[in-house]
């Protein structure tokens, strides 16, 4: 399965990098020292969230539509 969520990026100026957040799934938060890692580490949480949400039999929301400020981000759910 293959999905592209919007995520939201914000400066973490505590620690000088980027924390990634997803509005459609709230349980998937990570950070990176640089934009690329920090939407790297994105597609690997999203992959994560999605995984967990599927081994539990919870549903899988539909990706919002892209908001200003956001980033997409696909993810190939791994399944593992």
């Amino acid at each position: 399965m293959r999905y592209i969520y919007p995520v939201t990026l914000t400066e973490d100026t505590d620690d000088s990098g980027c924390v990634a957040t997803c509005r459609d799934l709230p349980e998937a938060i990570t950070q990176g020292d640089t934009v690329a890692e920090a939407l790297a580490e994105a597609a690997d949480a999203l992959d994560e969230a999605l995984c967990r949400r599927i081994n539990h039999g919870r549903d899988i929301p539909e990706p919002s539509a892209e908001q200003a400020g956001e980033r997409l981000v696909p993810v190939l759910v791994s399944m593992s």
